[in-house]
């Protein structure tokens, strides 16, 4: 009888516990549990519940040592997954992966289910589910350490194990751990089938994981997928189409899809380093001072508050403020790309190359997976002239994205500078293709230089009324760009079309009234009208020293970051009439670049 009335009287104390978990009374919660586990003389469950409860109200050490005296770990999944979660709660990360490692060796996979010792079968629902949580928190603990390689095995077989495990595809996903062929050779190799509950429902599953790999400028359907119907208004779909928007440069489009998000989840952090670039790229700064205010405010341990922070100063050109934000957000958060990017662009707007190049080859060993760091460092290498070194990172990052019309568009610079024409024109039509499916007169203004040396390119190979025809193009994207009017009017020069030539180089100096190269050639061309003489076109081809720009939209805010990949222009515009603010009390990263280089004829 007895028995019988200390059993329910230890049902309704666990009842009680599962009730106060549920409302997160914890501390209430671990009082009976710590009685329960007494009464019961530490039943495996009561004690492993005991332990939980410690661990919800920070006791850490207390629940190791509550498990370790009370449960065989060596036949105990659960306890040494919680032993885990514990050390890794402390950062102390080696003895996490210790622990870890320890137990997922095949001589020592066992498993207590229900009072019974067997061997963990991955095949089994529940024991799969333990294992990928124990390859997850194993890859947390090898990204803790720095050992990313590994960390990425672990989060492949975290996914392999259980694909539901969104976390461990969100880290190879968000970190840029793979390239996009290998995200894509990932998805094909998870057992969808075999683990979802029907073929819609692995339909779903596969289409949302999809949706999140890499995105490429001119290969992006800008829509929701029709399986994705259902889910149409769910806010991380409607922020992967933003992403697409982002990656061909339709920023304004990405700009009010991010905003109708934040208006109905102000803090969608998955949205927010999207909206900050976006922000960055369409120059609002009054937009982001408010902001980022706002998440400092809210969030004063994320990292992404303080990028925030140090876009607006980068935004407004005060760069040196801006490293401080940037360098206080990586101190929060080590493995944010998008900010190691960007930290970088502080230094390369004041052509402080080497200290750029080292935030880039930081942001290159976080992101092996993303072709970003690779291309601004060549860009820092062909800076300085450095074109064998500039060339070979080039080829480094279209190793990693082969298709992206932005690496392949400075490869064809480099062909341009190496006086390649032929191999230049090749790289030019290749990237121009990979966009031709894009509207003209939405393209971002960042497409405009692609247009204008695939001309410069034209005429270097004397096909002068089809270079005259790619800057014509290059005008509906920015019609007040004098270089391109005076590379209009050197090819009617070339053309010994006079007239053409020096309506041109008038339009030209209407906007750079300093330009010496329009001067000269309108002298050069006037002399010919009046004088009416021989023309020389050798002459002037070998004279001119027109500039070939340079300008890049690189980022995948993978976003990404998401964006996804995100980095941000380094030459903004305009600055607030208001106070530069200061945030904070003593605290101290798809985006655009312009550069321009020489090229001599």
């Amino acid at each position: 009888m007895e028995t019988q009335s200390s059993s329910n009287n230890i049902d309704v104390l666990r009842s009680v516990i599962n009730r106060n978990l549920k409302l997160r009374n914890y501390e209430s919660a671990l009082y009976w549990a710590d009685k329960v586990m007494t009464l019961s003389a530490d039943n495996v469950e009561d004690v492993l519940v005991c332990a939980n409860c410690l661990y919800h109200t920070g006791q850490y050490h207390r629940a190791v040592a509550v498990v370790k005296n009370r449960i065989d770990l060596k036949t105990n999944a659960e306890g040494v997954l919680l032993i885990a979660n514990c050390y890794y709660a402390c950062a102390d990360y080696e003895k996490t992966a210790l622990v870890l490692t320890e137990f997922l060796t095949p001589a020592a996979r066992t498993f207590h289910h229900k009072s019974s010792t067997q061997q963990l079968n991955p095949k089994t629902p529940t024991d799969s589910h333990i294992l990928s949580a124990m390859h997850l928190l194993l890859g947390k603990s090898y990204e803790g350490t720095g050992s990313y390689d590994l960390s990425t095995e672990q989060f492949r077989q975290a996914l392999v194990y259980d694909v539901y495990c969104h976390e461990a595809f969100d880290k190879i996903i968000g970190h840029h751990l793979l390239t996009a062929s290998q995200e894509q050779e990932l998805l094909d190799q998870l057992p969808f089938e075999e683990q979802c509950a029907g073929e819609d429902n692995c339909k779903t599953v596969s289409t949302l994981y999809r949706m999140q790999i890499k995105k490429y400028a001119g290969h992006e359907v800008l829509s929701i997928p029709s399986e994705m119907c259902a889910l149409e208004e769910n806010l991380d779909v409607i922020v992967s189409l933003a992403e697409r928007f982002y990656c061909n440069c339709y920023f304004r489009d990405a700009y009010k899809i991010t905003s109708k998000v934040l208006n109905k989840e102000p803090f969608h952090l998955k949205c927010l380093p999207l909206h900050i670039v976006l922000l960055v790229e369409l120059r609002k700064p009054r937009d982001l001072f408010y902001l980022a205010h706002r998440l400092v405010d809210t969030y004063p341990t994320n990292a992404i508050s303080w990028f925030a922070v140090a876009c607006y100063y980068h935004l407004i050109h005060n760069n040196e403020l801006a490293r401080q934000y940037f360098s206080k957000a990586t101190s929060l958060d080590g493995l944010f790309g998008p900010a190691w990017l960007v930290f970088g662009h502080s230094f390369a707007a004041e052509s402080e190359h080497d200290q750029a190049m080292a935030a880039y080859f930081r942001a290159s060993q976080l992101m092996k997976g993303c072709h970003l760091p690779f291309l601004y460092i060549g860009l820092e290498y062909g800076l300085t002239s450095t074109t064998k070194l500039a060339e070979k990172f080039f080829m480094q990052a279209q190793a990693i994205a082969p298709d992206d019309p932005f690496v392949i568009h400075e490869i064809g610079v480099i062909d341009y500078q190496n006086g390649r024409y032929r191999d230049c024109e090749v790289k030019m039509k290749q990237a121009l293709s990979i966009i031709d499916s894009l509207d003209l007169k939405k393209l971002s203004h960042l497409w405009e230089p692609l247009l204008n040396n695939m001309a410069h390119t034209c005429r270097k190979l004397r096909k002068y009324e089809e270079a005259i025809s790619y800057h014509r193009k290059a005008l509906i994207l920015k019609s007040k760009n004098a270089s391109t009017l005076s590379g209009i009017g050197y090819n009617y020069m070339l053309m010994y079309d006079f007239e053409k030539a020096v309506e041109y180089f008038h339009k030209s100096l209407s906007i750079r009234k300093n330009d010496s190269f329009a001067m000269d050639m309108i002298k050069i061309a006037m002399d010919e009208l009046v004088n009416d003489l021989n023309f020389n076109v050798k002459v002037i081809d070998s004279y001119e020293p027109l500039q070939i720009e340079r300008k890049l939209n690189l980022t995948q805010l993978r976003q990404d970051t998401t964006a996804r990949d995100e980095s941000l222009p380094n030459t903004p515009q305009y600055a607030p009439r208001e106070p530069t603010p200061q945030f904070g009390s003593g605290d101290q990263s798809g985006m655009s670049i312009e550069m321009e280089m020489s090229l001599d004829d």
